[in-house]
C-alpha cells in the first residue's frame, strides 16, 4: 500500500510539475532580443522554462507593476499577464465581476 501511495505521489508530481527556473544564459538569444524589445524597462526578470517548451519571463514594470510574458523558442510574443489592482480595473469589468 506504501508503494502504490508513494507511486501516486511520484506520477502526480512528474504530470503536474511547474515550470523549471532557467538561468539567462539558457534562453535563447532570439527570445532575450524580443523581450528587450517588447519591454525595455523590465525590471528583476526571472526565466523560466514552461512543459509546452514556451519561455516564460516574470518580471517588474515601471512603479513594481508584475507581469509574466510567454515566448516561443522562436522568439514569437505567446501571451502577456499583467496585474491589475482591483481600484483599476474598468467599471465595465467591476460591474461585471457583481454580478
Amino acid at each position: 500500500m506504501v508503494k502504490l501511495i508513494s507511486m501516486c505521489v511520484l506520477l502526480s508530481t512528474a504530470i503536474f510539475a511547474p515550470a523549471q527556473s532557467i538561468s539567462h544564459n539558457k534562453v535563447p538569444s532570439v527570445v532575450i532580443n524580443q523581450f528587450n524589445v517588447d519591454f525595455p524597462d523590465a525590471k528583476d526578470v526571472d526565466w523560466e522554462l514552461d512543459k509546452y517548451k514556451n519561455y516564460h519571463a516574470d518580471f517588474e514594470k515601471e512603479r513594481g507593476k508584475d507581469l509574466d510574458a510567454w515566448y516561443s523558442p522562436e522568439g514569437v510574443l505567446v501571451k502577456v499577464k499583467e496585474e491589475i489592482a482591483k481600484k483599476d480595473l474598468p467599471i465595465a469589468v467591476a460591474n461585471a465581476i457583481l454580478k
